[in-house]
Order: structure tokens, then C-alpha cells, then sequence
């Protein structure tokens, strides 16, 4: 991370929103800038420990802007997947998705989202599952033992390991399951065989081989890839 911030805009941005007086966004957008330049972290832990939920979602939003470069803040981010806020468990698993490290115990937490009452975490969750690389989410599995629906997530995340080799039939009987844990597995695992797919598709749009290349294009351009 680099340390070329602006220590007056920062701190000015922090109070508008400390304040509720940012009402056009602006001091978010300054604030995701500011950190990325090196401004103390430590500044976020006063949204993100705030008893104002609507300054806690603006602290999480901002943590979610950052990448790895808000790794530091990893346990914060996990304390708040149990928020009361739909908004900010969805910022809080977007910010885990973009962490460096992430425990499995943290990943684990993400996938028990998978089962939230809000559609939009749930969403969210599955699109971790969907993004997050294969070794971290194999981390989670010692975790998902002592979780609730054990069975479901660990079946379910087999699954999803097993999507680049997978069965189709696998990921079709669950995406028809009466249990919404393993669709929702089972639309992650079909979402990276479509990603799979495609890079494999644009690798070959791009091949000496004119009836491989002028196929592969036509086919990129069939799905819009």
C-alpha cells in the first residue's frame, strides 16, 4: 500500500460520516481513496465498532472497496457476518472474498451464509463459493464439522472442489435438491464451469488453428463471452 494520503481530506471525510453530514457520498469515495494511499486502517475500526449501523454499512462498504489491501482488518470483517443489517453481512463477505489468508474458520462462517434468511446474502455467499479459490475454501472443511447442517456443506462443498472434474449430473441433482444449502452449492460449482469454460473458449479464439479459431469466435460471440 502506498503512503501518499491526504491526512486533512481524510480525517475531514471521516467526520461527515462519523457526523451523517455526507449526504452526497462523496466522503466514501475520498475515504476508499485515502486508504488505498496509505491512511491508518486504525480510521475504519470508528465505523466499523460504531453503534450506528448506517455508519457500521458505510464502514464495511469502504473495507469491501479496499481488496487485499484490508486484510489487516480480517477480523473485523468476520465479526460482522452476524450483523443484524442484511447490508453489512453482504459487505462483510465481500470483503472476505477479496482478503489475502483467510482462515478457514472465517470461510467457513461465509458458508454458513448460505443458508441466511436474506436473498441477498445468500446471493452474495454464493458467489464467494462461486469466486474464492478452491485451496482457501478447502480450508473450511475441518471448521464445517462443528457447524449447523454439517452434512449439507460438507457434501456440498465436495461438490465444488470437484467442479473442474465434476459430474454435470452431480451439480444438476443438486441444483433440483429440496435443501437450499446444496443448491446453492451446486449453482457455485456450475458458475466455475462456465468460467472454466469460457477461458478455455477465449484461449482458443485465439489459436493458430483457423477451424479452431474462427469456431471458438463464433461461439464467444454466441454466449457473449
Amino acid at each position: 500500500m502506498t503512503s501518499n494520503f491526504d491526512q486533512h481530506q481524510a480525517n475531514e471525510a471521516l467526520q461527515r460520516i462519523l457526523h451523517g453530514t455526507d449526504t452526497e457520498g462523496r466522503g466514501l469515495a475520498t475515504l476508499v481513496e485515502q486508504f488505498q494511499n496509505g491512511f491508518d486502517l486504525a480510521n475504519l475500526k470508528l465505523l466499523l465498532d460504531h453503534e450506528d449501523e448506517n455508519i457500521v454499512t458505510h464502514g464495511i462498504y469502504i473495507l469491501s472497496e479496499l481488496g487485499p489491501n484490508g486484510t489487516p482488518l480480517a477480523a473485523e470483517a468476520l465479526a460482522l457476518l452476524d450483523h443484524r443489517n442484511w447490508s453489512v453481512r453482504y459487505y462483510a463477505i465481500d470483503c472476505l472474498l477479496g482478503m489475502k489468508g483467510v482462515t478457514g474458520v472465517a470461510i467457513a462462517k461465509v458458508l454458513e451464509l448460505l443458508a441466511d434468511e436474506d436473498v441477498r446474502v445468500r446471493q452474495k455467499a454464493i458467489d464467494f463459493v462461486a469466486r474464492k479459490d478452491i485451496a482457501a475454501l478447502e480450508s473450511a472443511n475441518s471448521a464445517l464439522t462443528c457447524c449447523k447442517n454439517k452434512a449439507f456443506h460438507l457434501s456440498g462443498l465436495r461438490l465444488v472442489v470437484k467442479a473442474g472434474i465434476g459430474s454435470l449430473q452431480e451439480i444438476e441433482e443438486g441444483l433440483q435438491s429440496d435443501e437450499k444449502i446444496l443448491r446453492s452449492y451446486s449453482l457455485a460449482a456450475a458458475i466455475r464451469l462456465l468460467r472454466a469454460g469460457a477461458k478455455l473458449i477465449v484461449r482458443a479464439s485465439k489459436s493458430s488453428d483457423t477451424a479452431i479459431r474462427e469456431e471458438a469466435e463464433l461461439k464467444r460471440k454466441s454466449y457473449s463471452i
